[in-house]
């Protein structure tokens, strides 16, 4: 059985708007989809509250693809924090679902089916727990912040033995991993957002087990 992941607060972003994301097709990690003008501007709106976190985080880890590379350096423009690039932050291999209609391989994964020639559930869970372990382990990184894409989030579902669903994680959607004490789910989920000049959190139900 795997050791349970370090109880390490961090923060996470899904990359802004990419092109494949405007065609409705799945990309997976081995598509380097790049943003649209629509996703650069999404990235330039988070990092609104991006430059506001309190606690500010100490670097930046993000996927090797560059519409997660590129929404990082958008936000980390005027802050400067060190920025490290990783292959294993990259999205789920979609093998032959790549190119399919989003609506369809959401509910695929949804369903727990796993793409011929591409990654299961169980290969994308032990790969993220590989990570995210590496990640907050390191005594270096005080408080991350990780650019990435919206499947990991169900490799961390998987690694905790919760059952699969479509999280509908929005681009450029930033939130905040607080470790909690009991569930299986070892963190509490606050979605941030602006409302009235100021930074809010939102607690995401879907972080509620």
């Amino acid at each position: 059985m795997k050791p349970l992941l370090p109880k390490k607060a961090f923060y996470y972003i899904r990359h802004g708007e990419s092109e494949w994301n405007v065609l409705g097709k799945f990309a997976g990690g081995q598509m380097d989809t790049p943003l649209t003008a629509k996703g650069r501007e999404q990235a330039i709106i988070a990092r609104e509250i991006f430059e506001h976190l309190t606690p500010a985080p100490t670097h930046i880890i993000h996927s090797t693809l560059s519409r997660a590379a590129d929404t990082a350096k958008i936000l980390n423009i005027n802050k400067n924090y060190p920025m490290i690039a990783d292959y294993n932050l990259r999205e789920i291999d979609a093998g032959d679902w790549q190119g399919l209609a989003n609506s369809i391989a959401r509910k695929n994964w949804s369903e727990g089916l796993s793409p011929k020639n591409g990654e299961s559930l169980d290969m994308l869970a032990d790969r993220i727990h590989m990570v995210f372990n590496k990640i907050l382990t390191n005594a270096d990184y005080i408080l991350t912040f990780i650019a990435a894409h919206g499947r990991i989030l169900n490799g961390l579902d998987h690694l905790f033995n919760i059952p699969a669903r479509d999280l509908k994680t929005n681009n450029c959607q930033l939130m905040y991993f607080s470790p909690k004490d009991s569930g299986k789910y070892p963190w509490n989920v606050y979605i941030l957002y602006i409302k009235n000049g100021h930074i809010t959190k939102e607690l995401a139900e879907w972080s509620q087990f």
